[in-house]
């Protein structure tokens, strides 16, 4: 049983283990699937023959998330392979049966010493610009969570662009609790803030599972929404500025990161079509009557005249 905080190496450890060994992993994710058939289908898979004539080794990730520990207890009884639990809670009332029978492994979170100089190897690979001191400032928040870290400094850094697509802008928003990385990621971004708060909608519920914590994501997505009304309403543009403090209320809903890959999914099509908040703003007028402007919007977009974010803006509303 190997256990220990978020983003101490507990996977990378094991998959480097198994690498050393020379056998074949077969890796399993409580995350994704916390019912019984979950756990049996791995035992299955541990039964069959390897392909390439191999030993295998089982891991089962985030065991203290599963429904059932019995399933978990068969498994470790019936199966032929080494079976390596990764957990963050060797002490969760769910596993004090299993536990017992396992070699427990700690992990520790890494010293923030360590985080930086691991960091600014990653900068100079990778050719990002970002300060010493500004490694130092990560590394110190990050708690211990190298996980955290990169996060972090891929929020500040320059790859290939200075913009960062929808999915590394969610993920930065999900993953960190610093409202500095937020702005940045905002920044770099190529949607429009209306867009990204879009996305969070239909992806917190993906992200987050506590109750409590979605509950005050979307509390502050109200908030947003409330704000986006009054801007309109009272042509108030200095408002702005709360949105995006909105988006920041939603990465600090967490108590803490979660370590998990979330798959995060498009907003219904039809949701998205429904506002063009750029495109009115640029012409001056009400969306409703921004058809009015057509023939004036289909010329642009056609000598390429707006940026990405009126474009998709342009393409929703011409079809």
């Amino acid at each position: 049983m190997v256990h220990g905080p978020p983003g101490c190496g507990k996977t990378l450890a094991v998959r480097f283990a198994a690498r050393a060994a020379g056998v074949e992993l077969v890796e399993s994710y409580a995350s994704d699937d916390r019912s019984v058939d979950g756990i049996q289908s791995v035992l299955r898979a541990s039964l069959q023959q390897s392909l390439v004539q191999r030993g295998k080794a089982i891991s089962i990730e985030d065991a203290e998330m599963l429904d059932s520990a019995k399933a978990l207890s068969e498994v470790t009884a019936k199966s032929s392979a080494p079976v390596i639990i990764v957990t963050g809670d060797a002490y969760s009332r769910k596993l004090q049966g299993i536990r017992k029978a396992c070699t427990l492994l700690a992990f520790q979170k890494a010293r923030s010493d360590s985080i930086a100089r691991f960091l600014a190897r990653v900068r100079d690979e990778e050719k990002l610009t970002c300060s010493d001191d500004d490694i130092i400032r990560i590394s110190r928040s990050a708690g211990g969570d190298v996980r955290a870290a990169l996060n972090d400094l891929q929020a500040r850094g320059d790859v290939r662009d200075s913009t960062e697509d929808i999915f590394n802008t969610l993920k930065i928003i999900f993953k960190t609790q610093s409202i500095e990385n937020v702005q940045m990621a905002l920044r770099n971004s190529s949607k429009s803030v209306d867009d990204v708060l879009l996305w969070l909608e239909y992806n917190i519920a993906e992200e987050y599972e506590k109750p409590d914590e979605i509950a005050r994501a979307y509390d502050w997505l109200s908030k947003a929404d409330m704000t986006a009304s009054r801007i309109m309403r009272r042509q108030a543009w200095a408002l702005m500025k709360y949105k995006n403090l909105a988006v920041a209320g939603v990465a600090l809903s967490k108590k803490e990161m979660y370590k998990k890959f979330a798959r995060y999914s498009f907003p219904s099509l039809q949701r998205a079509k429904q506002g063009f908040p750029l495109l009115s703003r640029m012409t001056h007028v009400s969306e409703r009557r921004l058809r009015e402007y057509s023939s004036l919007l289909r010329a642009m977009r056609k000598k390429r005249m707006l940026d990405e974010c009126l474009m998709e803006e342009a393409d929703a509303l011409l079809g």
